[in-house]
């Protein structure tokens, strides 16, 4: 895109400020970073990537691996319209069984940058990383998942819409983002 995406003003409000926002309801949220200098004025927790180099994988890594609770929700700083039901949603549909919750499109298209995954995924994860294999989706495959239906999200598939180019602004925040 040629910018941070993190930065990115929705009415006004840059992206990352606008998730935590609507995260809020759930308790702290931590934002895991690939260097320092990433959101150095970040006014809650930030986590430097015990990985860099790696990727969104590297940030799940770093979440996974510092984070206080068995079960995270990760959500990529590029999708605008998630919010605390979009997570609520998700971590109710992870079973016993699972190490984690991906929305599944119709089509088949995975998003585990919008996820629940438990604390006992770390070792999977640690060893994608070892072979060098940044694929956050190869982790989904390799992972006891419950593949849960986008359409049935508050908000549909659309809340896992992630903003990839200035070329696909959606139209509500095309004037409202310049």
């Amino acid at each position: 895109m040629g910018r941070n995406k993190a930065m990115l003003p929705v009415e006004g409000v840059p992206l990352v400020e606008r998730l935590r926002q609507a995260l809020a309801p759930l308790g702290p949220v931590a934002v895991s970073v690939a260097g320092v200098a990433q959101l150095a004025d970040w006014p809650g927790e930030r986590w430097i990537d015990i990985r860099p180099g790696a990727g969104p994988l590297a940030g799940l890594h770093t979440a996974l691996q510092r984070s206080p609770t068995e079960t995270v929700f990760v959500v990529a700083c590029d999708m605008p319209f998630v919010t605390a039901e979009t997570a609520q949603t998700l971590l109710a549909a992870l079973t016993p069984q699972a190490q984690a919750v991906v929305p599944r499109e119709r089509g088949g298209q995975l998003h585990p940058l919008c996820a629940v995954y438990r604390r006992s995924a770390l070792g999977i994860v640690e060893c994608q990383l070892q072979r060098g294999d940044y694929r956050v989706r190869a982790l989904a495959a390799s992972l006891p998942c419950v593949y849960f239906p986008a359409e049935y999200l508050p908000g549909g598939a659309r809340s896992l819409w992630n903003w990839n180019s200035p070329v696909e602004t959606p139209p509500e925040f095309a004037e409202k983002s310049r």
